[in-house]
């Protein structure tokens, strides 16, 4: 299985999802602390960024901007924590992860009073990009019976409602 995967057109030819996500992803953008950067606020002109990005991962909002290299250049690396140490290093200036997932890095790798995250414009709230629903995925070539997906479904549902659910994700925050 994959956990936290976004269902896209292209993945349902590939992989089944139960109907229930496991989490939302919060994607914002990391600098490194005390850079200043502008960013347009209508997330359509990133001419003079150097963009840190997970290969493989899709980042909805922006993903058009990716796609047709509207950066002033792309890193793709396969970890977070390449990303990180190369904005740190200032090979970057902006990387775009999962808030939640980026912050435990950071705070595994003793970074985390070194990083910060982007706020939204005119405000002190963190500037949240993309907010989706992510899903344990399962291949097609793997599990013959989606019947599977009502199961997982249910498990979670269950572990939301009694309290499970939270009590996982609190040891992260």
């Amino acid at each position: 299985s994959i956990c936290c995967a976004g269902r896209t057109e292209e993945r349902l030819k590939y992989l089944y999802f139960p109907g229930v996500s496991i989490s939302s992803e919060e994607n914002v953008f990391f600098i490194k602390k005390g850079r200043k950067i502008s960013i347009d606020e209508n997330l359509k002109a990133f001419g003079n960024i150097n963009l840190g990005i997970i290969r493989g991962y899709v980042y909805a909002s922006i993903q058009d901007a990716i796609e047709n290299e509207r950066f002033k250049s792309i890193e793709a690396v396969p970890t977070i924590d390449q990303n990180l140490k190369k904005l740190l290093a200032e090979r970057i200036d902006v990387f775009i992860g999962n808030k939640l997932v980026v912050i435990y890095n950071l705070k595994k790798l003793g970074m985390y009073d070194k990083v910060e995250i982007v706020r939204k414009p005119g405000t002190n709230e963190d500037w949240i990009i993309d907010n989706w629903p992510v899903y344990w995925a399962f291949s097609k070539k793997r599990l013959q019976d989606s019947s599977y997906m009502e199961n997982i479904s249910q498990v979670i549902q269950e572990m939301k409602a009694d309290g499970t659910y939270k009590r996982i994700l609190g040891k992260y925050e």
